[in-house]
Order: structure tokens, then sequence, then C-alpha cells
């Protein structure tokens, strides 16, 4: 098959949308289909383009088997809610060209895309009718809920606007996917029947990750002793997290349990803020690490005792979040936030996967903390679930194939109601 991507995260970017999305052309394209992407210069979760990229013009690269195309994108310093818009419409303005050039030159047989971003969403939608390819949107997050949740965009006007836009627009697509039975729901009340519909779980390589000894960790090579306790964060430092709820527990574990490391790894718009207020305090049992490469995250997962999962309420993913299926694969025990009806909630309470707490509160994630440091038996039983169920669920290839098989299953493009 041909498959075009239009997604704005790709590789080489290690976390969030961006990972899954190259792993999945990557995977496909080692299956003998030709996969072409078109996408933006890595900048997630830095917001800032490394050294040896360009968000000024456009590229194009070849990573394997999977030809890329690299469209220019305004990268904000501080986003906020109007500059994450304009971020967005730069990457939208600068690849619809190319996106339809690309379908109706190539002639694919599937152009697919990922919500975020979802301003792409019409211009993936219109390249399709051109050529006569499928369309399908992969659903990681529902952005408009997302965004007003969180407070970047206001109104109840603007919000009707634009959830009356995503129902259109959705409706027109061939299939959607998303990453959980509770957000196909939500694609259910937005009139998305099962017969498009589909879960596709955000996957990991359990052949890759998987519980290793502490001897084969990042402790010794960042000077961690191996008396100490880690309590590990590893992932986005975004507003969405809430992550300066550490600060606190830290605060009184500084004295109470001065043998408790909270070791904090990653990037993200708050980071900085979240650093800083951690030094005001005078908090040196936090320290901070940048985010680690690919290969070694079976190490750094080695290297927390326990493992904290966190986001605020009421923005809580109807999904499992990406960084708690490498914390199961790795076999961690974790401290989670969650509210009811989640599917995390479900999925942890249901399997006993680890420590639910609720959402923003620090003094739950203080005592959560204190018992699991002092309860060696509920943190193994933790662990041998975890492992079990990556196994079991989450298993990148089975996955994979089972998307596989539904592009296959899909109508001809020649077929296509045009």
């Amino acid at each position: 098959m041909k498959i075009l991507i239009y997604g704005l995260n790709f590789w080489p970017e290690l976390t969030g949308i961006g990972k899954y999305t190259s792993e999945m052309a990557e995977w496909l394209a080692g299956r003998g289909h030709k996969v072409e992407v078109i996408t933006t210069p890595p900048y997630y979760p830095m917001w800032k383009v490394p050294q040896g990229y360009t968000s000024l013009f456009y590229n194009k690269e070849q990573w394997g088997k999977v030809s890329i195309c690299r469209c220019p994108l305004w990268v904000p310093d501080r986003p906020n809610g109007f500059k994450r818009v304009m971020h967005l419409l730069s990457f939208v303005l600068s690849s619809l060209p190319v996106l339809v050039y690309m379908a109706i030159a190539g002639r694919p047989d599937v152009i697919w895309t990922v919500e975020p971003a979802f301003l792409g969403v019409p211009g993936t939608w219109l390249a399709a009718r051109l050529s006569g390819a499928r369309c399908w949107l992969h659903v990681q997050d529902f952005e408009i809920d997302a965004a007003f949740g969180l407070g970047l965009l206001r109104g109840r006007i603007l919000y009707k606007i634009m959830s009356v836009m995503e129902r259109w627009l959705m409706a027109r697509f061939d299939r959607i996917s998303s990453i959980s039975q509770a957000m196909v729901g939500k694609l259910k009340e937005r009139g998305i029947g099962e017969g498009k519909s589909a879960p596709f779980s955000n996957w990991v390589d359990t052949a890759l990750i998987r519980p290793l000894p502490r001897e084969k960790s990042l402790r010794t090579e960042w000077g961690i002793p191996d008396d100490k306790t880690v309590v590990l964060y590893s992932g986005n430092m975004g507003k969405k997290q809430g992550l300066d709820l550490v600060l606190q527990p830290a605060g009184e574990f500084r004295n109470s349990h001065p043998g408790v490391i909270f070791l904090l790894v990653g990037e993200g718009a708050a980071r900085r803020e979240i650093a800083a207020e951690a030094e005001r305090m005078g908090l040196d049992n936090i320290l901070f690490k940048p985010l680690q490469p690919a290969a070694a995250m079976p190490a750094l997962l080695a290297s927390g005792d326990i493992h904290l999962v966190l986001q605020k309420r009421g923005v809580a993913d109807l999904a499992m979040p990406s960084k708690l299926t490498g914390i199961l694969a790795a076999g961690g025990a974790a401290i989670l936030t969650a509210d009811p009806g989640t599917e995390m909630y479900r999925a942890v309470s249901e399997n006993n996967l680890g420590y639910i707490i609720e959402p923003e509160s620090a003094p739950a994630l203080a005592q959560a903390l204190a018992e699991l440091i002092n309860n060696r038996e509920m943190r193994d039983k933790f662990r041998k679930n975890a492992r079990d169920y990556a196994e079991q669920y989450l298993d990148k290839n089975k996955i994979l194939a089972a998307m596989e098989d539904e592009l296959k299953a899909m109508p001809k493009a020649r077929d296509h109601d045009r």
C-alpha cells in the first residue's frame, strides 16, 4: 500500500505523539508499504528546533525506508493559548500545498492524520477528496476539549462553533481510531458509529522495555547512592501534568525521609518555573535531568523505585498516558493521579497496576509515597501486575498488526465515493 502520513510531530522526537507516529511509520515501511510523511522539524517537548534543522524552509529527508518532507513552522518560546493556535496555523498554511500536491501526484491509497493538531484535519479531508484516497483520522487527544479544559481557549459560543466543525469533519473520514475504548465512546457521542471507529492503544516495545536490575540503571552515572529511594517522573513537563504537585511532598520529605530523591527527567513549557521554585524552596532532594534518548529508556525506568504519573483534575486523558505504558512494561510501581471514569482509573484499579490518588492533592501524594516506601510487598505486587498487563495488552507488534489489517480492509481508493 501507499500511505501518506500527515502530522505535526515525528521522528526524532522522543516523547508524545511524534514517538508513536514515527514507530507506526517505521513498522509499516518495514512490512513493505510505501510510507511518506509530511511533518515539521522536531521541536517537542523543548519548544525549540534543535541544531541541524530549520523552521524557516522546506526540507526533504530519508529515514530508513520512510520519506519525510518537513515544512516551515513557527515555534513560540513561551507557548500560551493564542501562540499555540498561531503555532499550529503556521504548520497548516505551510504544509497544505505540499499535502495537496503529494496526494494528487502520488495517489496514495490512504492519507493518515493524527489529532492533535485538529487544524490539519480539514486539509487531510480535502486532499483525500481531490486524490480519491481513503482518509483515516487517529485521535490521540480531543484537542478542542483539552484546550477549553485547560483554559487555553475560552467562551461557550466559541466552544459550540468548534464542536460543530469537529463533528462535521469527523463524519467525512473513512476511518477514525483512538487510543482507548473510552475515547471511542467519545467518538460515538460525536456521531461516529462502530463501523467507522476502532480502538488502537498506545503501545510499548515489550522486548526493549523490560524489568532491569538496579545495577543496569542510570543511578551510578548520575551519582545517586544505592541506598537512596528514587521517586521518578519522566516525560513532558507541561501545564497539563501539574508537576508542581511534587514540590510540597518534596519539602516535607527533605526532613522526614532524607533517604528519598525526587528525580524529574524531561522537558516542557513548565520546567523552568518548577525548577526555579524548587531552587527557591531549597529542595536539594529534587534532581532535574534532560530528556533521555530512546536507547536509554530501559536504564532510565530501572532507576526509579517509585514512578509518578501526574495530571491535573478535569484534563486527565480518557486513555492510558504514554509514560504509563513504559512504566508498566518495565515492571514499575507507580502512583497515579486519575479521576473516576477515565480509562487510566479503570485499567489501573481493575488490574491492580498502581496506587491511585486524587489529582492535585499534595497531601494524598505524600501519603501514597510514605505508604509505598514502607510497603515492599505492595510495590512488588504492582510490579508483577504491571509487566503482565503490558505483555498481554500493550505489545507493539500485536497492536500495529491489527492496525495494518484495518488499513488493508478499507475500501479501495478507486471505489471511493468522490
